[in-house]
């Protein structure tokens, strides 16, 4: 399967999500990129592609060459880890704040 992942160096995630970075703090930012950074390469690659990059789902099946449900399923996955891993910090809230339509996306 191809694999889409930007070349955006971890510490630069911030440029990434610049909205997120104007409605959190620095220190729910920094939350929310480490739980990012202990997703599996597979979790991060589909999430920036779908949430950051702006790919559908059909998109995102053609380039990783995988049925659509299998994106949906891997994106489920991906996010209830990503939640799992942000718990109850700052992070967690702000997102679940900002917006629940689009904290879904992630």
């Amino acid at each position: 399967a191809s694999r889409w992942a930007p070349d955006a160096d971890p510490a630069e995630m911030e440029d990434l999500f610049p909205a997120a970075a104007s409605q959190m703090n620095s220190l729910a930012l920094r939350e929310f990129i480490d739980a990012f950074q202990r997703l599996n390469e597979d979790e991060r690659s589909l999430l920036l592609m779908v949430a950051v990059g702006g790919f559908s789902y059909e998109d995102a099946a053609g380039v990783l060459d995988v049925p659509i449900g299998t994106v949906r399923s891997r994106l489920s996955r991906a996010r209830g880890h990503l939640r799992e891993l942000l718990g109850d910090g700052e992070a967690a809230r702000l997102i679940a704040a900002y917006s629940e339509p689009q904290a879904a996306s992630l």
